[in-house]
């Protein structure tokens, strides 16, 4: 009886460890250099020294917190962080749909304690977005401090958001830009400028206000498509945007240019901001190479 007993506390025991290696836990957050907080012209191009970035240059508007859908540029989130915000970013390009994820991240959000400095709106500052640029499934973002991870380790998370909250070097809630609407606090739309592209390098417009959406390098053949959506995420419409690669290629598409078919009750008048969604086929399958938004 009493071997039983031992063998079965063996068998558990090997269980409970195995179960625990298999688990999700995110790799330690990790500590940068402060490269200060200059701002730049609105909708300029912005390089950093790493991505996701934990300080540097960014733009002068902020980020309201909340939850979007779309993806924010990082020179408007990156501000809000000045303010002492906590980013929750997600590529949900790597891996199916993550509607689960974003409930998971508000859940995070909402427990969080009421913040005594911002209004009953903004409760907190704590922003979730989606972002094509990093290279792990989620991102955590502080000023000078990141998590990235490729599981959603809710509790590693939770202990970022209390550690880092609120620490940075301006201690500001409120007034920022709401881009779950078309025109923010001051009046502020989005860029006409891609908010993810893969060589970080771009060009907002060409003659003829064509927009150049995403450039790099495709290793195959095959043909890029636009996915035109409202801020909402109701389709406009699909386009093909023609053949490219293998080698450099980009992805240009002018607003105006709208073919028959559009469905005029959606027009872009009404529409607004736009959310562009870049994508490539060919014989080896579809993926997404990043989303834009833009405004005709």
């Amino acid at each position: 009886m009493i071997k039983t007993c031992f063998s079965l506390a063996c068998l558990f025991l090997c269980l409970g460890r195995a179960w625990s290696q298999g688990a999700c836990q995110a790799p330690a957050p990790l500590q940068f250099a402060d490269e200060g907080g200059p701002h730049v012209a609105l909708c300029s191009p912005l390089q950093f020294s790493h991505y996701p970035p934990t300080s540097g240059k960014h733009y002068p508007y902020w980020a309201s917190p909340g939850a979007y859908d779309s993806v924010i540029n990082a020179g408007n989130w990156l501000h809000a962080a000045e303010h002492g915000a906590v980013v929750f970013l997600i590529n949900c390009h790597t891996a199916g749909d993550c509607h689960s994820d974003f409930a998971q991240l508000k859940k995070i959000a909402d427990e969080y304690p009421h913040d005594p400095i911002c209004n009953v709106k903004d409760n907190h500052r704590i922003i979730i977005t989606g972002d094509t640029l990093i290279t792990t499934r989620y991102a955590v973002v502080a000023w000078d401090w990141s998590l990235s991870s490729d599981c959603l380790d809710t509790a590693a998370f939770a202990v970022f958001l209390k550690a880092h909250y609120a620490h940075a070097p301006e201690n500001i809630c409120g007034f920022g830009t709401d881009f779950k609407d078309t025109v923010g606090f001051y009046g502020i739309t989005w860029c006409n400028q891609p908010l993810a592209i893969a060589t970080q390098r771009s060009t907002p417009a060409v003659a003829r206000g064509e927009r150049i959406l995403w450039q790099g390098s495709l290793a195959r053949r095959g043909r890029l498509t636009l996915e035109a959506r409202t801020l909402r995420g109701e389709v406009l419409a699909n386009y093909d945007l023609g053949p490219a690669g293998p080698g450099p290629a980009s992805a240009k598409w002018d607003p105006k240019a709208i073919p028959s078919g559009f469905p005029a009750a959606n027009g872009f008048s009404a529409a607004g901001a736009v959310v562009c969604r870049i994508g490539f086929s060919s014989a080896s399958g579809s993926r997404v190479l990043a989303e834009t938004i833009v405004r005709p």
